[in-house]
């Protein structure tokens, strides 16, 4: 429900009372399709994809913290992966360095694509 950007279903929770309904709705390909086509989950399965071909995530992670950034940085020999988050500005920058290949990305670039 989550990936798929879904609220929770709070008739499912009213109706069994089991906490865990509130996020196990139930789907089908109508709604997993219309979902598929929100620019949040487009964003969310563009980020797995880059999560998951970069090796510099299986390298060591340092964050850093001040008033205006947060910065999370993995380190894997010569790979590596950047996130900025300006937090006046809430905006949000990613930089790979693979095999000698640098890409960067934004998240509104991510929401878009």
């Amino acid at each position: 429900m989550g990936l798929l950007s879904i609220q929770n279903d709070m008739a499912l929770l009213e109706k069994t009372n089991v906490g865990r309904d509130i996020n196990r709705g139930y789907l089908n390909a109508e709604i997993i399709e219309s979902q598929i086509a929100k620019p949040v989950v487009r964003a969310l399965c563009n980020l797995i994809k880059l999560r998951n071909n970069s090796s510099a995530f299986n390298g060591q992670f340092t964050h850093t913290l001040n008033d205006e950034y947060v910065t999370l940085s993995w380190l894997n020999d010569k790979n590596s992966a950047e996130l900025q988050i300006d937090l006046c500005e809430l905006t949000a920058d990613l930089t790979f360095n693979e095999n000698g290949n640098t890409s960067k990305y934004t998240l509104e670039g991510l929401l878009t694509a």
